[in-house]
């Protein structure tokens, strides 16, 4: 039986048709961040990692930016959002903290050889964290939805300094992706912009231009 959380939502009368619905998997070792996430309905998936004293900050800016509907999270990091009130106050995400056995690194590794092909992937370029965050995704994923994922292909590995950063609050001050009064795509940054037909498009924008800021 197929079993939907708020992150591997595919129906369409479900989503939103304008914006992306990512499930991310956050892994914390140390001073190091690995994070990977996904959209289910389009096939995309992305990984990166980071090694700095603030990692809870970057994160938390990211889990923001992407707007995530879900979050799978190792035993460190979960100690830290327990303790922390400004995880809690971010509004719509579901914490999935049951999945401590999903973050093996040995396991991990193996997965995402396996899923992607040894030709295509090389996880020997990716940090431990990274590959443990990719890993725990691809298994949560695959049994939660039961059925083939051939459609998620390729990993598109990114910097989290590759683009310039904009704080939570920041952004919502700019109303880049929603306005500040109604909480709402049109009105905002993105709406002007975005010039779409069809709801696969408006998600490839919305997509496109969070990974810009």
């Amino acid at each position: 039986m197929r079993i939907v959380t708020p992150g591997t939502v595919v129906e369409d009368t479900l989503l939103d048709e304008e914006s992306n619905n990512y499930i991310v998997s956050v892994c914390s070792m140390d001073n190091e961040i690995g994070m990977a996430f996904a959209d289910v309905s389009t096939g995309e998936f992305y990984l990166c990692s980071e090694n700095t004293d603030d990692k809870y900050s970057v994160i938390f800016n990211e889990l923001t930016r992407l707007n995530s509907s879900e979050v799978l999270v190792n035993g460190e990091m979960k100690s830290y959002i327990d303790q922390s009130n400004d995880y809690k106050k971010i509004s719509g995400i579901s914490y999935s903290e049951n999945v401590s056995d999903y973050f093996q690194f040995d396991f991990a590794k193996a997965l995402i050889v396996k899923h992607f092909g040894s030709s295509n992937v090389d996880v020997n370029k990716y940090e431990k964290s990274a590959v443990c965050a990719a890993g725990c995704l691809l298994r949560y994923i695959s049994v939660t939805q039961l059925n083939s994922l051939e459609h998620i292909n390729r990993i598109h590995v990114y910097d989290f300094k590759q683009y310039m950063s904009i704080d939570t609050f920041t952004r919502k001050s700019l109303e880049v992706n929603k306005t500040i009064i109604k909480n709402k795509k049109k009105g905002s940054l993105l709406w002007v912009i975005d010039k779409t037909a069809t709801s696969l498009g408006s998600r490839k924008s919305d997509s496109g231009w969070k990974c810009l800021c």
